[in-house]
């Protein structure tokens, strides 16, 4: 969502380039906020119940949702709905996920390499995203629609879902 904002509140939602940066100041903003809120909450919440995996897949779960909402979106307020639902979803992940990771390393004389591989494929989206990104904004695109970013918006909540049934087998933590 983060890479291609600015060209769906132009291409998607009307803005001009000149509107756009303050449009995407305060998207990201309220994005942030929502993940500053909810990240310390809902880990010192897994902290207490001792559990990690329903976070992570509520996480990933509210996450999708965010990412449905602003395939709807038609207007700039409803985007905003769904860049706090996203933060809420993304604070909730961030705050879990890590923690879920380090339960279930498989050697704990290796924490680095393993943790470093966490931390490779925690970025591995941002890489692949923007190769993959062209072929799901041109499907079915048009003149009077130039970008698919529906295709984009519902490819992403799909991999929500599927990182969120994913968690499901994790068999060495609650």
């Amino acid at each position: 969502m983060q890479a291609y904002q600015a060209f769906y509140l132009i291409l998607g939602l009307g803005f001009t380039p000149a509107e756009v940066s303050g449009a995407v100041f305060l998207s990201t903003l309220v994005l942030t906020a929502f993940a500053l809120v909810f990240a310390p909450l809902v880990g010192k919440i897994s902290d207490r119940v001792g559990r990690r995996k329903p976070f992570v897949i509520v996480a990933a779960l509210i996450f999708a949702v965010g990412l449905v909402i602003v395939t709807f979106a038609n207007d700039y307020g409803m985007f905003l709905v769904a860049m706090g639902v996203m933060g809420i979803g993304q604070g909730v992940y961030m705050a879990v996920d890590l923690a879920l990771v380090s339960e279930i390393l498989p050697d704990k004389r290796n924490i680095a390499k393993d943790m470093g591989i966490m931390g490779l494929a925690s970025t591995l989206p941002s890489s692949i995203v923007p190769a993959l990104a062209p072929i799901l904004l041109g499907i079915g695109a048009s003149a009077a629609h130039p970008q698919n970013f529906p295709a984009l918006f519902l490819t992403g909540a799909i991999a929500g879902l599927l990182g969120a049934a994913f968690i499901l087998p994790i068999k060495k933590t609650k």
